[in-house]
């Protein structure tokens, strides 16, 4: 599913400058790592580790900001 969103994205937008290609790719290889590791992943020591966890994903939508800022949209006539 990420794999088909991810080429859906694509298809969609032009990456305006090298911030967007970076900001894209490294948040691509961020969540493919994140998905690699849980099968291996023991589970959380505490509630206290859950919620550091919870709060570090507020960068998530800051960085897809990021990501949008530095790209432009095809228009596609009919």
């Amino acid at each position: 599913m990420l794999v088909l969103g991810t080429l859906l994205y694509l298809r969609t937008v032009t990456l305006s400058n090298r911030n967007g290609k970076v900001a894209l790719f490294s948040l691509l290889f961020l969540s493919v790592g994140i998905w690699a590791s849980q099968p291996f992943s023991p589970p959380p020591p505490n509630a206290q580790a859950i919620a550091l966890v919870g709060l570090t994903m507020w960068i998530l939508p800051l960085w897809g900001f990021w990501i949008e800022t530095n790209t432009s949209k095809l228009v596609r006539k009919a």
